[in-house]
C-alpha cells in the first residue's frame, strides 16, 4: 500500500572503519582494577562479566550486522533550532497512519524501540487491524546517540552532579563507558540477577556502540545536571502544557528510594513535577 510522501531525504548510518578500529585499540588495552571482594557484585559491576563482554565487543560482536538492521529503517539528521536531531521512521501502512513519537530515556538508544516499531507501523502484518497503523518516529534525545554534536545545554532530564568530571574518564575509556551503564541497564531491567536473560550481548553492546560512535556519553549525562539547575518552564500557560496526547511508561523496577507500590510511583511522578 502506498504512503504519504515525506518531505526529507533519508541518510543511512555508518559509522567509519577509523572509529571501529579505535574502539578495538582501547579494548583490547584497557588497564583493569583488581575489584577484589567483588565476585558477588555487591560493589557494583563485576570485572569477570565485564571482562567477557568487553573481549566480545572487541572480537565477536558485529556492529556491521547490526547497522544494517537498523538501516533497514530510514534515518534522517535535521536541526532544530540549532539542536541537531536524529530519528529513525516507519511509514505507516493504513488508510491513515496517525504519527507516533517514541521516546527512549538514559542509558538506552533509539534502537530501543526495534522490536516494537513494524507491529505499529504495519499492525496487518501481524494480524491485526490496519486502521491502527502508526507512522512511527523514533529520535535520538538531543545529546544522545547521532543527535551529536550537542554544543550548548539542552534540558531533558534527572541529576548528576558533575558530568564533566566523568565524562573525561569515560569519553576515553569504551570499558569504563560500557560499566557504568552496563550498571543501569542490569538494575533498571526486570532480569532477575542476570542480564541477559532481558537483552543479549549483542542488545547491550549494539547501544554501547551507538553511544561511542557518536560521541554522545558526556552530553547524555550532562542533561540530568542540567534539569536540576535550570529547570524546564513552558513556553505558553495552557494547560495541559504538553497538549499532544501522551503516553509515559512508569517501571517499577526503576522506583526512586523510598518507592516500593504503583501509586506510590504515580504520586512522586506527580509531586516531582509540582503536580
Amino acid at each position: 500500500m502506498p504512503t504519504r510522501s515525506f518531505p526529507l531525504t533519508p541518510t543511512s548510518l555508518q559509522v567509519a572503519d577509523e572509529v571501529l578500529d579505535d574502539l578495538r585499540r582501547r579494548l583490547t588495552t584497557t588497564k583493569w582494577p583488581r575489584d577484589a571482594g567483588n565476585d558477588d557484585g555487591y560493589y557494583g559491576v563485576r570485572r569477570s562479566y565485564l571482562q567477557e563482554l568487553v573481549a566480545y565487543w572487541a572480537d565477536g560482536f558485529d556492529w556491521r550486522a547490526a547497522e544494517r538492521a537498523i538501516n533497514a529503517y530510514e534515518h534522517y539528521r535535521v536541526e532544530v533550532g540549532g539542536v541537531p536531531v536524529h530519528f529513525m521512521r516507519k511509514p505507516g501502512v493504513g488508510a491513515d497512519p496517525v504519527p507516533l513519537i517514541l521516546s527512549h530515556g538514559w542509558p538506552w538508544t533509539f534502537w530501543h524501540w526495534a522490536k516494537v516499531i513494524d507491529p505499529l507501523a504495519d499492525p496487518a502484518a501481524f494480524g491485526a487491524d490496519p486502521a491502527d497503523a502508526f507512522e512511527v518516529i523514533v529520535p535520538s534525545l538531543p545529546g544522545f546517540g547521532f543527535s551529536t554534536p550537542l554544543t550548548f545545554a539542552v534540558h531533558l532530564a534527572a541529576h548528576v552532579l558533575a558530568p564533566s568530571t566523568l565524562a573525561y574518564g569515560l569519553a576515553d575509556s569504551p570499558a569504563g563507558m560500557l560499566a557504568w551503564m552496563l550498571e543501569r541497564w542490569a538494575n533498571w531491567s526486570d532480569n532477575g540477577g542476570d542480564v541477559e536473560r532481558v537483552f543479549t550481548k549483542d542488545d547491550l553492546l549494539t547501544h554501547a556502540t551507538i553511544y561511542w560512535a557518536g560521541d554522545a556519553i558526556e552530553t547524555s549525562i550532562r542533561t540530568y545536571a542540567n534539569n536540576n539547575r535550570y529547570p524546564w518552564t513552558p513556553s505558553h500557560d495552557r494547560w495541559p502544557q504538553v497538549e499532544a496526547p501522551t503516553g509515559i511508561t512508569l517501571v517499577g523496577y526503576e522506583n526512586p528510594p523510598g518507592v516500593t507500590t504503583s501509586e506510590q510511583r504515580v504520586q512522586h511522578f506527580l509531586s516531582a513535577r509540582g503536580r
